[in-house]
């Protein structure tokens, strides 16, 4: 969290998330196609990814709001990968930032 007081041995990691699309269609299917980057703080490498998460869903509501959260979950996961990816870095001698983009991964598509 921004602003939060941390050890000074934590590694701190910042995420930008900016969801481009936010759809829920009842009875059919949730998206969320969100574009994103990690920073470890005082290293120079930035991740920026993009992820189109898909989750079919049931009739109703709550079948909606269950195939958000798993679409949510799906991205949590790919952005929690992307910091184990960014700590494995070794650390740049340069002192300008460098983008690393990653190829989207395939939306997962899974019938209830």
């Amino acid at each position: 969290m921004y602003g939060t007081s941390y050890p000074p041995t934590a590694t701190v990691y910042r995420v930008k998330v900016n969801v481009q699309r936010f759809e829920s269609w009842p009875g059919s299917q949730a998206v969320i196609d969100a574009v994103w980057s990690v920073h470890a703080a005082g290293a120079n490498a930035v991740l920026t990814c993009r992820t189109v998460a898909t989750e079919r869903v049931g009739a109703g509501y709550d079948a909606l709001v269950t195939g958000h959260r798993q679409v949510v979950d799906e991205i949590a996961a790919a952005i929690s990968a992307s910091v184990r990816s960014l700590n494995a870095l070794p650390p740049s001698s340069s002192s300008r930032a460098k983008t690393v983009t990653v190829a989207p991964l395939p939306a997962r598509h899974r019938a209830q």
